[in-house]
């Protein structure tokens, strides 16, 4: 079936007069559940959201992000279910487009690319933060160049790969995300195998009632829950290119949000146990991330 005259999103072997277009049948549903569970960053989820939450809320991180995933789960049902009737490369904006009007699909489209242009300028940002931090580790002085440099590195690997092609994009997006998870998960295994700094694991932290400010503080606290997964919203993106989208763009959707939502609980229960709550406050108040002294 060819793409439709005047309508976004339909999925078909070849477009309309010939034009190229995306690679069809080049991943299965774990690899789109990967690329969807990469943007939604496991690693990152923790070097950006675990040091205001305990700065919010103290010591309850995993209790926030076991909400936070109860809470993110309709709306990643909603777009699984969706993507199941309507796979389409365009997502929310073609779904808007068919289902309302064109100018309403026009309309979340700009949003859409201007949420994703925002993206692409603050991540290499925040990684040329730990790039500084890992030259640190060597001895080398750091600052605004050798940030820049990290800035500048970052976004040539991703266009690099990107360039390559869907194929590379997967391979490398694997690679990735397996490396970075294992390294923050064997931390965390080490701060359950030592006990934490009292020498014993606790329970406190899926306790709301040990949370500091209260119910406030919690709410408060889950607004970084809630944005941390943010991410499988891409998958979708990935009809086009999926075996079987109607089938495995939402099983990878609902596939990503659970593993990676998991997987937060986990390391974030570890990192709660490593300091005091007063000890990260004060690593926040000099401007470091509490992650690195971690």
């Amino acid at each position: 079936m060819s793409r439709v005259e005047g309508q976004p999103g339909a999925v078909g072997a070849t477009a309309s007069g010939g034009q190229p277009r995306l690679r069809a049948n080049s991943m299965g549903w774990i690899a789109a559940a990967a690329i969807g569970a990469i943007i939604m960053s496991p690693a990152g989820g923790i070097y950006f959201n675990f040091g205001p939450m305990v700065q919010k809320a103290g010591a309850v991180e995993p209790f926030i992000f076991l909400v936070a995933l109860v809470v993110s789960l309709p709306t990643a049902l909603s777009f699984a279910m969706v993507a199941r009737e309507m796979p389409s490369a365009g997502s929310v904006y073609t779904w808007i487009w068919n289902a309302t009007r064109p100018s309403a699909g026009l309309f979340v489209g700009w949003i859409l690319v201007g949420f994703y242009l925002l993206a692409m300028i603050v991540l290499p940002g925040v990684f040329a933060l730990f790039f500084n931090e890992f030259l640190n580790f060597f001895g080398v002085s750091t600052g605004y160049g050798t940030w820049a440099a990290g800035v500048i590195l970052t976004t040539i690997v991703v266009v690099l790969v990107n360039y390559l092609g869907i194929t590379v994009t997967v391979k490398a997006t694997i690679i990735f995300m397996v490396f970075e998870s294992a390294v923050l998960l064997a931390l965390a295994l080490t701060i359950f195998g030592k006990g934490g700094y009292t020498g014993h694991i606790s329970t406190a932290p899926f306790n709301p009632g040990t949370a500091v400010g209260g119910g406030a503080a919690i709410f408060g606290a889950l607004i970084f829950g809630i944005q941390a997964n943010v991410g499988y919203d891409a998958i979708p993106t990935l009809a086009e290119e999926t075996r079987t989208p109607k089938r495995f763009i939402p099983l990878a959707t609902i596939a990503a949000v659970v593993t990676v939502g998991i997987y937060w609980i986990v390391v974030s229960w570890a990192f709660s146990q490593a300091a005091p709550v007063a000890q990260i406050d004060n690593l926040l108040s000099q401007g470091f991330t509490p992650i690195v002294p971690i």
